[in-house]
C-alpha cells in the first residue's frame, strides 16, 4: 500500500466495479466526491461542480492508489487461485495461427502461457507494445508531477479542488477526515528544485500556490515524483494481440482520467469478445 497517489474514481468506473462484484471491497475505503472546485491562480470567478445540480449522488469517488491495488489483486486471488501469475516479467512471445504462447518469468523462474489473445495493459511504458512493434506518438510535457499526503485545517471531505497556476496545475484530492493528497505539476526544474526542499519549505510553497482555502497545509507525507508524458499508439491491435489502457494512450493527469479510461478499455473489449468463440481470431 506504498503507493501515495489518490485515484479518482468515475461514476462509470465505479458501475464497472460493482458489475464484476469488486466495488464492496472497495467502497469503504473511498471517500465521495460531491463537489469540485477549479480556479486559474490571478483570474476572475470560479468553476463548481456539484453533485446535486448535475441531477447525481456524486462526481466520483477518491481511494488511495495502494489500497485500490491491494484490493484488486485479493480479488484476483480469490477468483484466479493458482492461474493468477503475479509480479512476473514479459519476456516475449510467439503467435501461432490459433494461438499466441507468451514467455514470462515469476518469483519460481520461467513461465510459459498459452492463450487465443494476448493483451497488452502493461502501461505506458508497454513491454508488450514494444514487442508487436507497435510505434507511437509521445509529447513529453516538461513537467514532474509531485504527490503527498497533507492534513488541512478546515477540511471539506466531498470537495475536490484543481487550481491553475503559471508553473502548472495543482490538485488537492480529499480523502476524508483532514487528510487530502496534493498533486503538483511543475516544470522540470521547478520540480527537481521542489523535491529538494526540506518539509517546511515545502508545505509553505504548497500554501503559496494553493491559498488557504482549506485553512494551513501540514503534515506533509513522503513526496514522490511522476514525469509527465503523452503517449498515443498508432494502432491499438496486431495479430492474435490488442492493447489497451496507458500502453495505449497515456493521458496528462490533470483531468484524473487515466484509470478510467482504462477501465472503459477493460469493459469495452470484454463486451467486444463476449460473443466470439475465438476472442483472438
Amino acid at each position: 500500500n506504498s503507493d501515495l497517489r489518490a485515484l479518482v474514481l468515475s461514476v462509470a468506473s465505479q458501475k464497472i466495479l460493482a458489475h464484476i462484484g469488486i466495488w464492496d471491497r472497495l467502497s469503504s475505503h473511498a471517500n465521495r466526491i460531491r463537489h469540485i472546485h477549479v480556479t486559474d491562480r490571478g483570474g476572475f470567478g470560479a468553476v463548481r461542480l456539484d453533485a446535486g445540480e448535475a441531477g447525481l449522488e456524486v462526481l466520483g469517488w477518491a481511494c488511495p492508489a495502494g489500497v485500490l491495488l491491494h484490493e484488486l489483486l485479493g480479488a484476483a486471488r480469490d477468483h484466479l487461485g493458482e492461474d493468477l501469475a503475479w509480479s512476473t516479467e514479459f519476456d516475449g512471445f510467439d503467435i501461432h495461427s490459433d494461438r499466441v504462447t507468451v514467455n514470462a518469468t515469476g518469483r519460481d523462474g520461467a513461465l510459459r502461457m498459452v492463450t487465443r489473445l494476448l493483451i497488452g495493459a502493461d502501461g505506458g511504458d508497454s513491454d508488450v507494445r514494444g514487442a508487436l512493434g507497435i510505434e507511437i506518438d509521445a509529447f513529453d510535457y516538461a513537467q514532474t508531477a509531485i504527490v503527498a499526503d497533507v492534513e488541512v485545517e478546515y477540511p471539506r471531505a466531498d470537495t475536490a479542488y484543481e487550481r491553475f497556476t503559471r508553473q502548472g496545475p495543482l490538485a488537492m484530492i480529499p480523502l476524508g477526515g483532514h487528510r487530502y493528497v496534493s498533486v503538483q505539476c511543475l516544470d522540470l526544474e521547478s520540480g527537481a528544485a521542489a523535491l529538494e526542499l526540506d518539509d517546511g519549505a515545502y508545505l509553505a510553497q504548497l500554501q503559496r500556490r494553493f491559498g488557504w482555502r482549506l485553512g494551513e497545509i501540514a503534515d506533509l507525507g513522503a513526496r514522490r515524483s511522476h514525469a509527465l508524458w503523452q503517449r498515443r499508439a498508432r494502432s491499438l491491435d496486431a495479430p492474435r494481440a490488442v492493447i489497451i489502457g496507458n500502453a495505449a494512450n497515456t493521458v496528462h493527469p490533470n483531468a484524473a482520467q487515466g484509470l478510467n479510461l482504462g477501465l472503459r478499455d477493460v469493459a469495452a473489449l470484454a463486451l467486444a469478445l463476449s460473443a466470439r468463440p475465438d476472442p483472438g481470431d
